[in-house]
């Protein structure tokens, strides 16, 4: 994925759910990472959808992700999708030192944690 492979990425994947096998939220993170730079948001959010299902829960990795999937993808308020996104599926956006400040656009101190 990073590489520029999306297409190979996915179908690795699927390789390996035909064995049986499931993909951790590392190989989702790489591959909605992968959407990212593919500007391909329906299979970000289907990945992110097919993560969920597996009854994984998405770190604050995978919300920065989904964020800059959002924003990649041209949507102005990018934290509000995402906050969607999650509320849609019952899951608590992720909290921590910081991580509100970092995700609000609204936040004085937003462009001081970087």
């Amino acid at each position: 994925c990073h590489a520029g492979s999306l297409d190979k990425a996915l179908q690795v994947v699927e390789a390996i759910k035909a064995r049986g096998l499931r993909c951790d939220e590392l190989v989702y993170n790489t591959l909605m990472d992968g959407c990212v730079k593919a500007n391909d948001i329906r299979a970000g959010v289907g990945l992110f959808e097919e993560m969920i299902a597996n009854g994984m829960r998405p770190s604050t990795i995978t919300h920065s992700i989904l964020s800059k999937l959002y924003q990649h993808a041209g949507y102005e308020d990018s934290a509000e999708m995402v906050a969607q996104l999650y509320f849609h599926h019952g899951i608590e956006r992720p909290s921590g030192k910081g991580f509100s400040r970092r995700f609000n656009p609204r936040s004085p101190q937003r462009h001081q944690d970087r």
